[in-house]
């Protein structure tokens, strides 16, 4: 499992390097972890709740591409099965 979520965190980094999106959503705790550190960010700010313990943060970041961008980090088993949905429409 280890390594999935390595591979998924450097998968987030290459999209996120070729494309402009404004708004990211990470599954998984491990992968969550992976993916914060294959960034180039130095900080996360809290924008909104979502669900407990997976609120809607703003990125900081030197990288103009990511500095602003949203992200959620949502643990495996959070959130209702509608969660993705909610994500998209707020």
């Amino acid at each position: 499992m280890e390594r999935i979520a390595a591979a998924t965190a450097m998968l987030l980094s290459a999209v996120l390097s070729e494309t402009q999106v404004s708004r990211v959503v990470v599954a998984g705790g491990d992968t969550s972890s992976h993916a914060v550190a294959a960034l180039d960010i130095w900080g996360l700010s809290y924008r909104a709740a979502m669900v407990p313990g997976a609120p809607l943060c703003r990125v900081h970041s030197d990288d103009p591409r990511l500095d602003g961008l949203d992200i959620i980090l949502k643990g495996g088993q959070m959130g209702p099965r509608s969660f993705f949905a909610d994500a998209a429409r707020r």
